[in-house]
């Protein structure tokens, strides 16, 4: 069995093309498949001041269940039981991050970005007055694991 010059020639295409894919997929590969890293800021409001809700109006902010035990239980109404000021929250929107979720009593907001240089817009408001990074994690881009399960049993 001897090889041919032709076959040679053709073994030589194959592996330079098949080179040529290779070296273009691992150039190419960072920029369509990289993580995305989010961050989770805990940001501290510096007061409830010119909120729309009122102390003499529970009902605008609390359940009736929450307003009867309260009742029952001779428990007032105080400013920490104000919902944080709807305009900072707006406010934080419209800086292009995710408000998660807001907490009245500690007067802070749970936000998500994909831009550690938010903290610093966060600083530039007056409103704000601290803010702590809470969590730094990856959103992989393609899923790590696919299951498949046709025909299991469960």
């Amino acid at each position: 069995m001897s090889i041919q010059l032709s076959d040679l020639y053709y073994f030589c295409i194959i592996m330079r093309r098949n080179f040529i894919i290779l070296l273009i997929s691992i150039i190419f590969n960072p920029l369509v498949a990289q993580d995305t890293i989010i961050y989770k800021f805990w940001v501290s409001f510096t007061d409830k001041n010119e909120t729309p809700y009122v102390l003499s109006k529970p009902e605008e902010f609390l359940s009736d269940r929450a307003i009867q035990r309260r009742i029952r239980y001779d428990i007032p109404v105080v400013e920490s039981d104000l919902p944080v000021n709807p305009t900072y929250t707006d406010s934080i929107r419209k800086l292009g991050v995710y408000v998660l979720y807001t907490s009245k009593w500690f007067n802070a907001a749970v936000v998500e970005t994909t831009d550690s240089n938010d903290v610093q817009l966060f600083n530039q408001q007056s409103f704000i007055c601290n803010t702590e990074l809470l969590y730094r994690g990856v959103i992989p881009k393609e899923p790590v694991l696919k299951v498949s399960c046709t025909g299991c049993r469960l």
